[in-house]
């Protein structure tokens, strides 16, 4: 793999508003905005975000106006709830905040996921003529990138049409210049990339948390304490789904 000298920083580069296309030497890279407003976000994520918070105030207004004896199964079925609803807010933070930078060297197409808060951020790379075809979809506002024997990537491209038309003609044309002038020596898949040592060091402390709820739930349950040893365990499968969910999987090895 050939190396590159960044154009510019990404610090710098991200502090760009809209779209960023750098082009020099061969050598072309490629930002996409922020979606930049809750409000653009789809029907999907705001399903996502009502459901868990009217599932968690309908129990939290039964706990305030019901008799106290029984206040305490409805306050654990509104924190349970809320704690879903805050993961939910996170992502879609993510979605709201985070950007793509898409980089195309002489041998190589590079996509770097840059998030809100997001334990995926992780950079992939593969070799230039693995990539078939780069389509943006207008209905769904992404980038597809067909890679040669692996699943179908999909990239968030928001923007004024013309600005994303103009990016992906560019993207497209540095992918499938000069074939001929790629080192075919590289594996022609996905290149192994060793995960961010910030990321591996969420995933611990996520692991420990998750570890942590399974003790204090067992504790609870054994002193017999009602009801909250279950919600502790439940809480428990939150950041470990998340931790586990966001490992690199391997699909057509």
């Amino acid at each position: 793999m050939n190396a590159v000298t960044p154009i510019l920083a990404y610090d710098d580069l991200l502090q760009r508003p809209g779209i960023v296309v750098q082009q020099e030497d061969g050598f072309v890279r490629i930002v996409t905005p922020a979606l930049g407003s809750w409000r653009k976000l789809g029907p999907t994520w705001r399903l996502g975000i009502l459901v868990p918070a009217v599932l968690a105030a309908f129990p939290l207004l039964a706990a305030l106006t019901g008799p106290r004896g029984d206040r305490l199964p409805p306050v654990v079925a509104s924190l349970e709830f809320g704690v879903i609803l805050v993961f939910v807010i996170l992502a879609a933070a993510g979605r709201v905040y985070g950007r793509h930078v898409l980089e195309v060297s002489r041998d190589t197409f590079a996509i770097t996921r840059i998030g809100f808060v997001t334990l995926r951020a992780r950079r992939q790379v593969f070799r230039r003529d693995a990539i078939g075809q780069v389509h943006y979809n207008t209905a769904s506002r992404k980038l597809f990138v067909y890679v040669t024997g692996q699943d179908l990537i999909e990239i968030p491209f928001p923007g004024e049409f013309a600005e994303v038309e103009n990016a992906v003609e560019v993207l497209d044309r540095a992918i499938h210049a000069n074939p001929d002038e790629i080192d075919h020596s590289l594996p022609r898949g996905e290149f192994e990339q060793a995960e961010p040592e910030h990321s591996a060091r969420t995933r611990l402390m996520m692991l420990s948390f998750s570890a942590a709820l399974v003790v204090t739930s067992a504790i609870l349950l054994l002193t017999g304490v009602p009801v909250l040893w279950m919600v502790a365990l439940f809480a428990a499968a939150v950041p470990a789904g998340i931790t586990l969910g966001t490992q690199r999987s391997k699909f057509w090895t």
